[in-house]
C-alpha cells in the first residue's frame, strides 16, 4: 500500500492530463494519459496513447483497443543543457512495435514569444541502422484560457526521413479543456476534436 501511496502523491504533484481525442477522418477514439514533472535534476515525462479501432463506427460506437503506444523521457539538467535518455514501444493487435531506444541533448529556444524546448538523440533500433532524431516541443499560453502546443519529431530509418507533427490547441474552463489536434506524418493530415482534464 506504501508503494501505491507514494506513486499517488508524485502523480499529483505533477503535471498530469487525461485526453479523449475523435480522430474525424479515420473515425476512432484515442485515449491519452500524460505527466510531466520538474525536480530539482531534471525533468520526467511520459505517455501512454491507447487506440480504439476494433469495432462499430462512429463517436460513441462500441470499439475496443487496437493499440497501445508509449514515450518515457528523463532529462537531466546541466547547467541550460539536459542530458536525456528516452524508450518508445507499444503494442498493437499483431504483436509488439520495435522499440526504440535515444540518448540525446537538451537545449530550449527562445523565438521571442515562444520557446522551442529542441533536442536531438540518437536512435537505436533492431530493424534500422543506428539512426538520429530532432525534437521540438513548444507551450504557448494566448490567454489564461487558449493555449497551443505540439511536438514536432523528424528522424531517419536507414534512408528514408520520416516527419510527424501534433500541434494543439485547448480552450480552458479550469482543469476541463476543449480543442483538438491535427496529426501530419508524411503527407497524411489526420485531424481531430477532444477533452482533455488536468489533475
Amino acid at each position: 500500500m506504501k508503494v501505491w501511496n507514494i506513486l499517488l502523491v508524485g502523480l499529483l504533484s505533477a503535471q498530469t492530463n487525461i485526453q479523449l481525442h475523435y480522430d474525424i477522418e479515420r473515425e476512432y477514439n484515442t485515449t491519452t494519459l500524460e505527466m510531466f514533472k520538474v525536480d530539482e535534476y531534471g525533468s520526467t515525462f511520459w505517455f501512454v496513447d491507447f487506440d480504439y479501432e476494433n469495432g462499430n463506427s462512429g463517436i460513441w460506437g462500441p470499439k475496443s483497443t487496437s493499440m497501445a503506444y508509449w514515450e518515457f523521457t528523463r532529462i537531466f539538467n546541466i547547467g541550460k543543457v539536459g542530458l536525456g535518455v528516452q524508450y518508445n514501444g507499444g503494442l498493437n493487435t499483431y504483436g509488439s512495435f520495435d522499440p526504440v531506444w535515444l540518448v540525446g541533448v537538451e537545449y530550449p529556444i527562445n523565438l521571442g514569444s515562444l520557446t522551442l524546448v529542441s533536442s536531438v538523440w540518437v536512435r537505436e533500433t533492431e530493424l534500422y541502422d543506428t539512426g538520429f532524431q530532432y525534437t521540438a516541443v513548444w507551450f504557448k499560453s494566448f490567454t489564461d484560457r487558449i493555449t497551443f502546443m505540439g511536438f514536432l519529431d523528424v528522424w531517419n530509418e536507414d534512408e528514408t526521413i520520416v516527419l510527424m507533427t501534433e500541434p494543439q490547441v485547448w480552450y480552458s474552463f479550469g482543469n476541463l479543456s476543449i480543442g483538438g489536434e491535427v496529426e501530419i506524418s508524411q503527407k497524411q493530415i489526420f485531424p481531430t476534436i477532444g477533452l482533455k482534464w488536468d489533475f
